[in-house]
């Protein structure tokens, strides 16, 4: 759900730059074009908050699945930053970084363990039955003439 919300605020910050930029070549002077811009701008940001707040839940799922230790609000402070919404905080975009260069490490160690038992384990067994089932039908093939 998450997901679709991000794309859907990422497709949505879009949608104001062309909406007020036709507002503001239709502006009647150079004071309204400017509250337009400035009004324009607002809500980017706001939508832009949105997305550093959803991305940063994200991340910290994510995180929380795979065992990573995630900043403390309360002992990492420099770590988040407070949301335009009063009461709403994310990460800032170096934690954002430094932990999704955490989990990305740790999903590249887990299919390094995944990749090593698949290929050092299961396919000297599989190779093992391969031979075995080659041994029983040359005996069958004997047995039967």
């Amino acid at each position: 759900m998450r997901a679709f919300s991000l794309w859907r605020l990422r497709q949505e910050r879009k949608r104001p730059t062309k909406k007020y930029s036709k507002q503001i070549d239709q502006a009647k002077d150079g004071n309204e074009a400017q509250m337009l811009m400035v009004e324009a701008a607002d809500v980017r940001e706001d939508i832009r908050d949105s997305i550093l707040h959803l991305n940063s839940l994200r991340l910290l799922d994510k995180a929380e699945d795979l065992a990573i230790p995630v900043p403390s609000y309360q002992h990492q402070r420099e770590s988040w930053e407070d949301g335009r919404e009063p009461g709403t905080v994310h990460l800032t975009r170096e934690a954002q970084i430094e932990l999704t260069r955490a989990i990305r490490i740790e999903q590249k160690e887990r299919w390094a363990v995944a990749a090593f038992v698949l290929k050092e384990i299961v396919t000297p067994i599989i190779g093992v039955l391969g031979a075995v089932m080659g041994v029983l039908s040359l005996i069958h093939a004997f047995r039967s003439k």
